[in-house]
């Protein structure tokens, strides 16, 4: 797991994880099929904050708040919130885009969407001062809220969605009634979602009807997805909240999820060798589970023991197709071990052709290059992750260096000079930083 830090006024920053990335996008691909949208449309990116929140940005990504996580108690309450928000991306409702988002990162998406960015890439100055004079829930309710009317068509059509794809609707129900409570609070003590999402009475008790009306409606809990959607949770405490985990998880009972809590808590904590002897137990366990690989490797790679974090990367990868983040992260150990062999490459291009929007990619790419003397080259890389990163200036600055360097190797002269235009063609100003 790593975080990213988006939106430093504010404190958010976006969590990259691939057992979490995995797990939302399996749960939401039926969602999507029922919606005519696809996983390759619509991107899940969660963010480290405690508020129960979540909304659509920049074009049809679904970001989704760990607080909303942590808050809900079955999996179907998190598919639930994500086919409401896939209600708004079909029903017109998106935050309008702008044309640097086209290659931006999530945490500039989010820096942007929460009005961060809007001072640097429209030059208004007001979206800033919102956050500054009223802190950042009464920004997000600014820019990120939604009619009473658009709230009423996304339940509809996420209950749509999640009967066409056979998930209990009854999840949709559940998390609207965590919520009910917090409607006749002021504004300032409701959550995020309550002010970005209007709730009313008559929006619950509409869905409630449906529900009972529903063939599929049931029992919470009982799904194959509850054993992901607790280990997820388990994760997330662990890593944002380690000091909590021995009031929430008990060792002694050997679930996985009370095993993989305590594990993270001690690789947090920098008790390495605690953690591997536990995650060593969970993959005893289940040998086939690729993230309890990856989490000792992960665990491994900071103790320093490099040859031994490269062989469990190279398990978690045996186990698990498409997983660009664990790519980058065995081409990590790769460099850090000082080798330079043509697999780095391989596994970073892999990585970046499937997550372009990954910047620390860009910045390993950067340094692999470097390391065997491309110079140009590492400058196309290193303009690559400051353009993601919304830092024109320096992007065009490195990227002009490496096209009129005589080194540039050819298959990058294109891909340059494709990144120049698109720099040249954004109507903002200086760096967004």
């Amino acid at each position: 797991m790593v975080f990213i830090v988006s939106a430093p006024a504010q404190a958010l920053n976006i969590i990259r994880d691939t057992q979490i990335e995995k797990t939302l996008q399996e749960w939401s691909a039926p969602i999507l099929k029922g919606a005519g949208l696809s996983n390759d449309q619509v991107r899940l990116v969660l963010v480290n904050s405690d508020q129960i929140n979540a909304f659509v940005a920049g074009g049809a990504n679904i970001f989704i708040y760990a607080g909303l996580i942590e808050k809900a108690e079955y999996p179907e309450e998190v598919k639930g919130v994500i086919a409401h928000e896939i209600g708004h991306i079909t029903g017109g409702h998106l935050i309008a885009g702008r044309k640097a988002i086209e290659r931006a990162s999530f945490q500039s998406i989010l820096a942007t969407a929460l009005g961060i960015g809007a001072a640097i890439l429209t030059g208004d100055g007001r979206a800033a001062a919102v956050i500054s004079a009223g802190g950042s829930g009464a920004a997000t309710a600014g820019f990120l809220s939604h009619s009473r009317v658009q709230e009423s068509a996304a339940d509809q059509a996420g209950f749509q969605y999640m009967e066409d794809a056979g998930v209990n609707p009854q999840g949709i129900v559940s998390f609207l009634e965590k919520l009910e409570g917090q409607e006749l609070l002021p504004a300032s003590q409701q959550s995020e979602y309550m002010r970005t999402h209007p709730l009313t009475r008559d929006r619950v008790d509409t869905m409630r009807v449906k529900a009972k009306k529903s063939d599929i409606s049931g029992p919470l809990g009982v799904s194959r997805s509850q054993d992901e959607f607790d280990l997820m949770k388990a994760k997330l405490m662990a890593f944002r909240k380690p000091n909590m985990v021995p009031r929430y998880y008990d060792l002694k009972t050997g679930k996985d999820e009370d095993l993989f809590a305590h594990a993270i808590m001690h690789y947090r904590q920098s008790r390495y060798n605690k953690a591997v002897n536990l995650f060593d137990q969970l993959i005893q366990k289940s040998p086939d589970n690729p993230f309890f690989h990856e989490m000792k490797a992960q665990t491994l790679r900071d103790a320093g023991r490099l040859a031994d974090s490269e062989v469990a990367y190279r398990k978690a990868l045996s186990h698990i197709s498409n997983a660009p983040l664990i790519q980058g992260n065995l081409a990590h150990v790769l460099i850090a071990q000082q080798k330079t062999n043509k697999e780095i490459g391989d596994l970073l291009n892999a990585a970046i052709q499937a997550d372009p929007r990954d910047t620390s990619a860009y910045r390993l790419m950067a340094t692999y290059k470097g390391r065997l003397g491309y110079e140009a080259d590492a400058q196309y890389y290193l303009a690559e992750e400051a353009a993601a990163q919304g830092r024109k200036d320096d992007a065009k600055r490195l990227v002009n260096l490496a096209i009129n360097s005589e080194n540039l190797s050819q298959n990058l002269k294109i891909k340059a000079s494709d990144l120049k235009t698109y720099l040249d063609r954004l109507p903002i100003k200086g760096n967004s930083e």
